[in-house]
């Protein structure tokens, strides 16, 4: 499958489907996705099936939110007179059940240090982008991503 990954394991969930027999799924960087990517047994605040940790097989790729972050960083900077490139190339963050890592608090530094998915008890909606970190935007931290508060 590719895409709509979180909503297609729900449904296969509905249609009687076993954890062990979700189909592999690629696309979207969306937490619920993300969640369910988690081992199954990961203790997980706020979790509720389907929007839990399964171990699903899933490859999630997607576009960086961020990216709106980091053009009005450039665009107050290119304001002030500062030197901005012509160019930015963004690294779109892939996540797999290889390298998914829960945030306890979604931090910057958190996020640094590799964090890529969120609890469900923080970001309640399932639908919400997780692919929020990068290394040029340190005032974007899951407050700033949920409610406009900037980290530093």
């Amino acid at each position: 499958m590719q895409v709509g990954c979180y909503t297609a394991n729900a449904m296969q969930l509905e249609a009687g489907k076993t954890i062990e027999q979700l189909l592999p799924c690629a696309g979207e960087g969306s937490n619920g996705g993300r969640i369910q990517t988690l081992p199954v047994g990961t203790e997980v605040e706020g979790a509720a099936m389907p929007y839990a940790p399964m171990g699903a097989p899933r490859i999630s790729y997607a576009s960086p939110p961020y990216s709106g972050a980091l053009a009005l960083k450039l665009a107050v900077q290119a304001l002030d007179g500062k030197e901005v490139p012509k160019k930015v190339v963004l690294p779109l963050p892939i996540v797999t059940n290889d390298t998914i890592k829960l945030c306890k608090e979604g931090t910057w530094q958190e996020m640094k240090d590799g964090c890529n998915t969120f609890l469900p008890s923080i970001v309640p909606n399932p639908g919400w982008f997780a692919s929020i970190f990068s290394e040029q935007t340190p005032e974007v931290g899951l407050a700033a991503a949920l409610v406009g508060q900037p980290e530093n």
